[in-house]
């Protein structure tokens, strides 16, 4: 009987050593075998590198790098901007959230980009001459509406009634609509305004001052019709910015134009939610369906770059 005991003992110690080797030999090859993959659907290697030393660096399992890259090949299969998925991967990782969410956002960030590549790619005439970087910009930008209080409905709605325009045109006149939404302009008069943007070439780039005149005039109490008809005088030239403040009597200012738009684009009351339904997200939480408006523009925190100011540009502004 104790020959029986210590010989079982012994198959145990022996198995307990042994197994965990070979599920490690087993997830480094299947990792191995994900990044060989990846690079051959065009992941560069500073992209894989980013993934594995993030992963590294909080000591995840192989089975979350094998995860995330196996989404970051996906999405450069499809044609899809990688640099949005591991940027939200390294955000996920920098506020310690969770891989189980961090995934979750993946999948919702995949969607969404889905939509808007679908979208630019069929709806837009205008694009035939931007580059691959550029044109993955662009799909970026707009998948950070999506997690900004724009819905599928409304993106859809916009970009393919304002046919005359260039997708930068597009882009620009959409984050203003986001903003002025963001501000408490109703939606109707963000379309108006944004459209009416569109037909005089108001949005070569974003319409920063307009943007802060809308925010002020909403937080000085004044009525939407009267925003609406002095920021429409303003896209048309019949009135500067300045003009329109002394008329409306806006006394709340703000000191730095620059700090105000990037708060107003970051601050909200949910600002990592994964949508449900067509609004689809990029962050990190729960969050709601088409019908609603929430979130902020770059929520999920994504790099990248775009035009700002009045006239000029700058990383961050048109985000």
């Amino acid at each position: 009987m104790k020959i029986v005991f210590k010989y079982s003992l012994l198959l145990f110690i022996l198995f307990w050593l042994i197994l965990p080797r070979d599920i490690c030999a087993e997830d480094s090859t299947l990792l191995a075998n994900e990044v060989r993959l990846a690079k051959s659907a065009g992941v560069d290697d500073d992209s894989v590198n980013r993934i594995l030393a993030a992963a590294q660096r909080h000591q995840l399992q192989h089975e979350n790098k094998v995860y995330w890259i196996t989404q970051i090949r996906t999405a450069a299969q499809e044609g899809l901007p990688t640099s949005v998925l591991i940027n939200k991967i390294e955000e996920g990782l920098a506020k310690n959230i969770e891989s189980e969410r961090i995934n979750a956002a993946l999948v919702q960030l995949i969607d969404q980009l889905r939509f808007v590549y679908k979208l630019t790619k069929g709806a837009s005439r205008n694009h035939q001459n931007s580059t691959p970087a550029e044109q993955n910009r662009i799909i970026a930008r707009m998948s950070e509406l999506l997690s900004a209080g724009l819905t599928q409905t409304e993106m859809k709605r916009l970009y393919t009634s304002w046919e005359s325009a260039s997708q930068k045109q597009k882009l620009e006149a959409m984050t203003f609509y986001a903003v002025a939404k963001q501000a408490g302009l109703n939606p109707e008069d963000a379309d108006q305004i944004a459209s009416a943007g569109i037909k005089h070439n108001h949005f070569h780039s974003f319409p920063l001052e307009l943007s802060m005149m809308i925010k002020a005039a909403k937080a000085n109490k004044i009525a939407n019709p009267e925003i609406t008809s002095e920021a429409l005088k303003i896209i048309s030239g019949e009135q500067t910015v300045q003009e329109a403040h002394r008329k409306m009597d806006i006394r709340q200012m703000f000191p730095n134009p620059s700090q105000v738009y990037r708060d107003d684009l970051n601050n909200n009351n949910r600002p990592m939610g994964i949508r449900s339904g067509e609004s689809g997200s990029g962050g990190f939480g729960s969050g709601r369906s088409d019908s609603g408006s929430s979130g902020s523009i770059g929520s999920g925190g994504i790099g990248s770059s775009g035009n700002g100011g009045s006239g000029g540009s700058g990383r961050g502004r048109g985000r």
